[in-house]
Parts: structure tokens; sequence; C-alpha cells
């Protein structure tokens, strides 16, 4: 949504013969988000990537308005969540196949490739059937809290982990490496 502040009047502005005249007068353009948020779908994960929770955000505010946005927003917020996870050049494809060779587990694959696949082609007519607004509102819910759901499997869990980890001794550490490179 577009707002305009300027020292004109809409009447004057109407009035106008000469549009070029407008620029004697000072507009000022603002975007502004919807403050609206969809008190069904989680807050963000505390521990997903900033720039990803912010489109995150941006994608629960919208999504009554425009499920199929939402649903695109919510594959961007992806790609964000594993750029900071896996660093460098790639597509997101390559990069989730990157965390598969790594172990990745299949459910997390499944859930970041339907992310991928229905927010790509939540732009695309005809590739997913956005028409029916109950079912683009229940497809975009789900790939928001499944964003959720990948954040809490790759970056929380694995801090907890780390956490608990790192109250070990380090010469029962040293132990388990020795016992792990036999």
């Amino acid at each position: 949504m577009l707002t305009y502040s300027t020292d004109l009047s809409i009447d004057d502005l109407l009035s106008l013969d000469d549009v070029s005249s407008i620029d004697n007068y000072s507009i000022k353009e603002q975007v502004i988000f919807p403050k609206v948020y969809n008190s069904t779908i989680p807050s963000p994960s505390n521990d997903m990537p900033e720039d990803a929770k912010d489109t995150y955000n941006e994608a629960v505010s919208i999504i009554d308005l425009s499920p199929r946005a939402s649903a695109a927003l919510a594959r961007l917020a992806t790609q964000q969540l594993i750029d900071n996870i896996v660093p460098g050049n790639g597509n997101l494809n390559d990069k989730i196949g990157k965390l598969v060779q790594n172990g990745l587990p299949e459910e997390v694959q499944r859930m970041l490739d339907s992310l991928r696949v229905i927010g790509n082609n939540s732009v695309h007519p005809g590739q997913i059937d956005f028409t029916d607004k109950e079912d683009a509102l229940n497809i975009a819910k789900s790939l928001l809290i499944m964003l959720n759901t990948i954040t809490s499997r790759l970056i929380t869990e694995q801090k907890e982990l780390d956490k608990i980890y790192d109250m070990i001794p380090d010469g029962a550490k040293k132990s388990i490496v020795h016992r792990d490179n036999k």
C-alpha cells in the first residue's frame, strides 16, 4: 500500500492540467506493510536468522490477503535460512543436496523441498492450485510452520546438543575422539 503526503489537497491534484507541474510540490512516498499478524501461525523461531525472520513475519502479515504471495515469501525465507546454514554460492536446490549428502534427515529434506517447489510454483499460474482460498491459506500456513520446524531441527536442536556436549570434561571428549578414530 502506498501513501502520499503533499502540500496539495486531493482536489488540487485532480485539477492539475499539466502533470509536470506537480514537480513544484513535495510528494513523499512511503511503503507501509500490513501490521496484522495471523495468530494461528506461530511466531518465528528465536533461532531463525534475522533476514529469514523478517521475511517470515512479512509472509504471515499478508497470508490472509494473498496466500500465494505468502507462499512465495516462505520460499524466500527458506533460501535465507539455508544460505545462513550453507554459506557460499549455489541455488537452494544445490544447497539442499549438500545437506542431504551430509546426512540431512529425510523428513527435513522433504520439508525443504516442499517449501522450495511449492513456494516457486505459487507464482507460476497453473502449477499449484491456489484458486480455493481455504486450501491456499492452509498450504501457506503449512509452509510457514514447516519453516519453523526446519529451523528447530537444523539450528535449535544443534545448539541444545552442543550446549549439553560442552558439559563433558575435556578428558572424556578426548577418549570419545580416540574411540571414534580407531
